[in-house]
């Protein structure tokens, strides 16, 4: 702050080169007409649109990409959309991450959440259980199950199907 202000007697005030900066940015602001939010408020049958299909993905427990469907949707019904400039540098309008959660959020009361898992925790002794495993995995080695529906086939250490053996010993 320091750098862009300077002291005049007891008062501070914007130094001479940033005055002119802060004097564009604000007319430049100004000219800014039409924002992310705004961008479809002239066409609310497009919103109605977007907000249908959401909806019934949703409640039929599909999982879906809702940017590559909104914006599949605004090429077909509004393509002017995408040469709108909007915000403060005047670009051209894109569908983010950032713009869909703010219309889910307005237009249909989502919130994106991040899913978790259940984390398995480790026990104190996992060394001894994991030898323990190892070396009763590896005495299991050969071992033919007969009364299954994998009968005559030998079952390995990582439970995978393998060839039967020629003379299988019987659990």
């Amino acid at each position: 702050m320091t750098r862009y202000t300077e002291e005049r007697g007891l008062t501070l005030a914007w130094n001479d080169k940033a005055l002119p900066k802060i004097q564009a940015g604000r007319t430049y602001l100004a000219l800014a007409k039409v924002s992310y939010k705004g961008v479809l408020t002239n066409h609310l049958d497009v919103k109605d649109k977007i907000i249908t299909p959401l909806k019934t993905l949703r409640n039929a427990g599909v999982p879906f990409n809702s940017s590559t469907l909104v914006i599949a949707i605004l090429r077909l019904n509004c393509p002017d959309v995408f040469t709108l400039r909007v915000g403060c540098k005047q670009t051209p309008f894109s569908v983010s991450s950032q713009w869909i959660r703010q219309f889910v959020a307005e237009g249909i009361e989502w919130l994106f959440r991040v899913g978790y898992t259940v984390a398995h925790k480790l026990p104190d002794n996992w060394e001894e259980e994991a030898l323990a495993r190892c070396i009763r995995e590896s005495r299991q080695r050969g071992v033919t199950l007969q009364h299954s529906p994998v009968a005559g086939h030998q079952l390995g250490p990582d439970r995978c199907l393998l060839y039967s053996c020629r003379q299988p010993t019987h659990i």
